[in-house]
C-alpha cells in the first residue's frame, strides 16, 4: 500500500545523495486506485510529466502522479553542485497484474480442442480403413444380432413295460407258503392236585398264587421277626428301669434304717 523513498536503509527505496532526506517522499495507491505522491522532505520532491516540464509537489499532500511520468528527487539542489549529479529520477509506470488463471476456465477452454482432436483422429481412422468390396455391406458399429433360437423338441422317453414274473418252482413255492406250527406253552406241574377243568388256564392261575404266597410269605416272616426283635428289647429295657429303680427304693431305706439305729 505504501512505498517509502529516502536515505533510510529500511526504506523500500532507498536513495542515498546529499539532498536527501531521511524520509522524503511516498508512493501510495489512493482511494480510486490511482498512484498518490506525497512530499515529506525539506528540499521538495516534483515530476516531470510527458511535455517535459518538473511540478512541484505539495508537502503533506496526495497528488496524483500521471501514469509514465518521472519522479525527481531532491527537487532543490546546491548551486556549487552539479544539478544532473545530484538529483535522481525514475519512471513510474502502473501495471494491472492479472489475477491468476482460473482452472475451472482452463479446462473448459481446453475441452472443445479436445473433441476437436479426437474428432480429427476419428476421421483420420476412417480415411486409412479399406473400402468395402461392391455387393458387400458396409460394416456397422453394432455388433450383428444372434440368430433366433430354434425351438428343441423334448423326445418322449419310451415306455417300459412291466416284466412278468418268473414260475418259481414247485419246491420252493412249498417253503414260501410253509409257516412253523406255534404250539402254547404248558408249565410242568407235578402236583396233581392243581389239575382241573380249564386246564392249562386253571395251572397257570394257581401256579401263579403259589409263587405271590411264596413271595409274601418270607416277607410278612421278616417283618414279625423284626417287631418280635423290637418288643423284646422294649421289654428289656422295661426291666432294667424298674430294677434300677427298685435297688435305689431299696437303698434309700436302708440308709434310713442304719440312722435310725444309731440315733
Amino acid at each position: 500500500d505504501c512505498l517509502r523513498i529516502g536515505r533510510d536503509p529500511a526504506s523500500e527505496v532507498p536513495v542515498n545523495l546529499p539532498g536527501v532526506s531521511w524520509a522524503h517522499a511516498e508512493l501510495r495507491l489512493g482511494a480510486n486506485g490511482a498512484l498518490c505522491l506525497r512530499d515529506l522532505s525539506s528540499n521538495g520532491t516534483g515530476f516531470k510529466d510527458a511535455s517535459g516540464g518538473i511540478a512541484r509537489v505539495k508537502r503533506g499532500l496526495d497528488v496524483e502522479v500521471p501514469e509514465k511520468s518521472l519522479v525527481v528527487l531532491p527537487l532543490k539542489v546546491k548551486a556549487a553542485t552539479n544539478a544532473i549529479e545530484s538529483r535522481m529520477c525514475f519512471a513510474v509506470e502502473l501495471n494491472s497484474e492479472e489475477p491468476p488463471p482460473d482452472p475451472l476456465e482452463e479446462a473448459r477452454k481446453l475441452q472443445p480442442q479436445l473433441v476437436r482432436e479426437v474428432q480429427a483422429a476419428l476421421q483420420e481412422q476412417l480415411a486409412q480403413a479399406p473400402a468395402p468390396a461392391p455387393g458387400q455391406p458396409e460394416p456397422s458399429a453394432e455388433p450383428p444380432a444372434e440368430p433366433p433360437a430354434e425351438p428343441q423338441l423334448e423326445r418322449a422317453a419310451p415306455e417300459e413295460t412291466p416284466e412278468a414274473p418268473e414260475p418259481k418252482p414247485a419246491k420252493e413255492a412249498e417253503d414260501a407258503t410253509w409257516q412253523p406250527k406255534v404250539e402254547p406253552f404248558l408249565p410242568f406241574c407235578p402236583l396233581p392236585l392243581l389239575l382241573g377243568s380249564g386246564f392249562p388256564y386253571t395251572v397257570t392261575k394257581r401256579l401263579t398264587t403259589l409263587i405271590l404266597i411264596l413271595i409274601l410269605v418270607p416277607g410278612q416272616t421278616k417283618e414279625r421277626e423284626e417287631k418280635d426283635e423290637k418288643e423284646k428289647k422294649e421289654r428289656r429295657e422295661k426291666a432294667s428301669k424298674e430294677a434300677k429303680v427298685k435297688e435305689s427304693k431299696e437303698t434309700g431305706r436302708s440308709g434310713r434304717s442304719r440312722q435310725g439305729r444309731r440315733s
